[in-house]
């Protein structure tokens, strides 16, 4: 009976022991539950009075533009993204150059300037083979793989005001007339772009 007695108790200081070390980890989790909750708490306020971080950041060198495009095809882009590029080696002359871009999925519109080593000032440049900015619109919006080239070249010209000039910045306005030029050279296939604008600022050089 007694050895009876003793088996009973035992078995019931075990359920106990067993019992209060359930509770003791079950504390535990829900500690830790929240001091995560409280840490991603703390991250989400770090984050918005940042302003979002490094995609805030990353946004204001994303640059914009438009154009108005009328002639062997019609369209309206708008430039989602685009740049400065200095430093550029010229191929033909060593010097270094400046290209501007603005683009989307739809197009690329390139702009390159010779013997730039830094952004030009405020005024008035001519677009052409001969002129301060060669220009270039690559159309994409039939197709990625269906790449259209309009280059201005021969006759065909057209002026860029640079309204806004900084040593990382430009803000602008553009027309000009282009010829077809690749895949294959069409000097009857023209566009005349117009109401352009681009505004978009200098790439690191990393």
């Amino acid at each position: 009976m007694r050895i009876r007695c003793k088996k009973i108790m035992l078995i019931g200081l075990m359920a106990i022991v067993a019992l209060a070390l359930g509770c003791s980890n079950e504390n535990e989790e829900e500690s830790a539950e929240a001091d995560d909750s409280s840490q991603a708490v703390e991250s989400a306020s770090d984050d918005e009075s940042s302003g979002g971080g490094a995609e805030q950041d990353g946004a204001s060198d994303d640059g914009s533009g438009s154009l108005t495009v009328r002639g062997a095809f019609d369209d309206d882009f708008e430039a989602t993204h685009g740049g400065i590029t200095l430093g550029i080696g010229s191929l033909e002359t060593g010097n270094p150059k400046m290209m501007l871009d603005i683009n989307s999925r739809a197009f690329l519109l390139s702009f390159e300037m010779d013997d730039a080593a830094e952004t030009p000032p405020e005024g008035e440049y001519t677009i052409g083979e001969d002129g301060d900015f060669t220009a270039v619109l690559t159309e994409y919006s039939r197709g990625f793989m269906n790449r259209y080239d309009y280059s201005a070249v021969g006759d065909l010209t057209g002026t860029l005001t640079i309204t806004s000039s900084s040593p990382t910045e430009l803000e602008g306005i553009f027309e000009f007339d282009a010829s077809h030029t690749y895949p294959e050279e069409d000097a009857d296939s023209v566009i005349h772009v117009t109401d352009g604008s681009f505004h978009v600022f200098v790439r690191d050089d990393d």
